[in-house]
């Protein structure tokens, strides 16, 4: 792996994501998910999975770029309905 992919991983990015989710429980987790490369989806499987949660366990998502305004996604029934309304704003 060349330094320049190691820096990408490394070195917080302006088009990395940034996950935050509303778990129904009450708790709040927020994920930086890298590199930038990767799309919406692939970055919020990243955050369901590094935290060990199901898209169930979700009230509310928020996905957005590191460098980009806040965009918050109502979920209520699944990863397939979120992505879906992600996807529209």
């Amino acid at each position: 792996m060349s330094l320049e992919r190691v820096q990408q991983v490394a070195t917080p990015q302006a088009d990395d994501w940034i996950v935050t989710l509303k778990l129904r429980s009450g708790g709040i987790v927020t994920r930086r998910v890298t590199p930038g490369r990767i799309d919406a989806e692939f970055a919020l499987r990243c955050a369901l999975r590094a935290q060990g949660v199901k898209p169930q366990e979700v009230s509310d998502a928020e996905i957005r770029r590191a460098g980009a305004a806040r965009v918050v996604v109502p979920v209520d029934d699944g990863f397939a309905d979120l992505m879906r309304r992600a996807k529209n704003d």
